[in-house]
């Protein structure tokens, strides 16, 4: 039977725009949930809300539009399914981000994101049971089944805002926390960025690197777990402060801003796969002001062991105690961050701008390979030159960390065709100039490890670690590209690596199921100081010897970040 009341096409026309909007709507609510310090209410939301849901409805205006202009009915016809459609796709949003940021979002927050994904996806299965009921007797759509699909339409934004503005972030009070006496242990950690036991067991084996298969032989060694998903400075930071990302407050290298949001609220974390769609650009890069928890330096120069610590991601401080601290955005040539003490600005410079790459291994290697590792190998000495000299100047200084990250962007660049030849270099597919690359510089590196053990004076405990390493692309990540088959890949599936020597270390010993989170429990322990009971990892007491166990059982205490050491009362 013919319809009396034909649907008219401006009706038509205007509910084309509601897919987009909605869409719109739900992206901006998922953006908020992966910022949860971004309060909801004010002028910024409004202005985000206008400008993202308004783009996002014209778009789809623009592709109904076809069906707009020739057949409105079937434009109002698709809109339970656009709906469905929209709903079902936020629902599978927010349950992939509160699964694949886990470690990234406090659990308030992600249970919260849960509950908003199960109530979407219920309200997409009751939209497309409506749609599918009306489909497929011909019906048209009565005043209820309208006012039930706008109402799940408008529950579903209500629900979004009120289950991310339910979060509040857990303020109870931690007690203080005191260390009486803190062991005296000297430590030099030094961190080797991309750095492999994938790499290192073969090259020790051979031979080439004699200080590493000495430390193997006389220390322990571990694979670590590395952070999922794996963003550089936060996994560099959780594994300097033993704590998830959303606890040391580093979740990526920089603050992002976005024009089409209004460009005045600067978010940390960002929709997967979303970032250029939504024009988002860095805007301001993070520094140890944006850290929310204490590093292993701080806590060691808050108990009276003086520390000095170069190149490591938002590392700047000013505890006291620390009596250097250069970040690796000094070394970017960032000059104004970075840096403490800011007076030693002007001499810093200089150190970092005299580093040479006058080096064999450069002579050594083919033309093609020759840039990349030039770059990397400079960089490298810069931070080992300023190193050296604030070391030999502090030498009170009784806990020095390095971070060198020459190494992975060599092993960015090659580590596939290293592991394609990790022994000879078998010349296949013209892979054995990447394999030659990675082998010289891990050659390199062993060098000048032996060389920091020999010129700091007597650390008690050495420790090389490593974030997360390489490993060799599979087939659909180079799809059969021949420049694309001698590079590596450095994500959250290559295990980084834990080798520690000294004092009261465990010989030849490996340990299983270690995480970037570990490190620093374990790093305090070898200094002969108790694991705090907000940490998120804990102590490898594997790699201790059994009598050092006995001698000094594990301790706890509540938290470093309230720490009042008897040195500082």
């Amino acid at each position: 039977m013919t319809n009396p009341h034909p649907p008219s096409s401006r009706k038509a026309f205007l509910a084309s725009f509601l897919p987009g909007g909605l869409a719109g709507a739900h992206l901006l609510g998922l953006l908020y949930f992966l910022n949860p310090g971004l309060p909801l209410a004010g002028l910024d939301l409004a202005r985000a809300l206008l400008r993202l849901s308004s783009g996002l409805a014209v778009a789809s205006a623009i592709l109904l539009l076809p069906w707009t202009i020739e057949r409105p009915r079937a434009t109002l016809r698709m809109l339970p399914w656009l709906i469905s459609f929209v709903l079902g796709a936020s629902s599978i949003l927010a349950a992939a981000h509160a699964s694949y940021f886990a470690y990234y979002l406090p659990p308030g927050v992600n249970i919260r994101l849960i509950k908003a994904s199960m109530f979407l996806g219920l309200a997409a299965l009751i939209c497309f049971y409506t749609a599918l009921l009306h489909a497929l007797s011909n019906r048209r759509y009565g005043r209820r089944s309208r006012m039930g699909i706008w109402f799940l339409a408008i529950a579903s934004l209500y629900v979004v805002v009120e289950r991310r503005e339910a979060y509040r972030p857990d303020h109870r009070p931690t007690l203080a926390s005191s260390v009486e006496d803190p062991r005296p242990a000297s430590l030099l950690v030094v961190g080797l960025g991309g750095a492999s036991l994938d790499a290192i067991l073969p090259l020790a084996q051979q031979g080439q690197l004699p200080f590493l298969a000495e430390s193997l032989r006389v220390g322990s060694y571990a694979r670590l777990r590395p952070l999922r998903p794996l963003r550089h400075d936060p996994a560099w930071v959780t594994l300097a402060t033993g704590k998830w990302p959303y606890k040391h407050g580093i979740r990526d290298q920089n603050r992002f801003v976005a024009p089409i949001l209004g460009g005045g609220t600067e978010f940390a974390l960002l929709p997967i796969g979303l970032r250029r769609w939504l024009g988002f650009h860095s805007h301001q890069a993070l520094s140890g002001a944006d850290r929310d928890a204490r590093t292993a330096w701080e806590i060691s120069a808050r108990l009276g062991i003086p520390s000095g610590v170069v190149g490591w991601p938002e590392a700047t401080s000013t505890e006291p105690g620390v009596l250097f601290a250069l970040s690796d955005q000094f070394f970017s040539g960032k000059d104004d961050l970075g840096l403490a003490p800011a007076s030693q600005k002007g001499r810093m410079v200089s150190l970092r701008a005299a580093s040479t790459v006058s080096h064999p291994l450069v002579s050594e290697l083919p033309e093609r390979t020759r840039t990349v590792v030039e770059g990397a190998l400079a960089g490298d000495q810069a931070r080992l030159a300023v190193f050296r000299v604030l070391a030999g100047e502090n030498p009170q200084a009784r806990a020095l960390f390095l971070q060198l990250p020459g190494l992975s962007s060599v092993s960015e660049r090659y580590f596939g065709g290293y592991a394609e030849h990790p022994f000879d270099g078998g010349g296949r597919d013209g892979l054995d100039d990447a394999a030659r690359a990675v082998a010289a510089y891990y050659r390199w590196l062993d060098g000048e490890l032996a060389e920091l053990r020999e010129s700091v004076q007597g650390p008690a405990v050495l420790v090389v670690v490593s974030a997360h390493g390489y490993r060799q692309p599979g087939w659909w990540d180079h799809r059969g590209i021949p420049s694309r088959q001698e590079q590596g890949l450095g994500d959250a599936d290559a295990d980084g690596v834990l080798v520690i020597r000294g004092h009261g270390i465990q010989a030849d010993s490996y340990v299983a199921g270690a995480g970037v989170e570990d490190v620093l429990p374990t790093l305090l322990f070898a200094m002969g100081l108790p694991t705090a009971r907000d940490f998120d990892g804990h102590a490898l007491t594997k790699v201790f010897e059994p009598t050092e166990l006995a001698a000094r059982p594990l301790t706890f205490l509540p938290s470093y970040e309230t720490l009042v050491s008897d040195r500082n009362r």
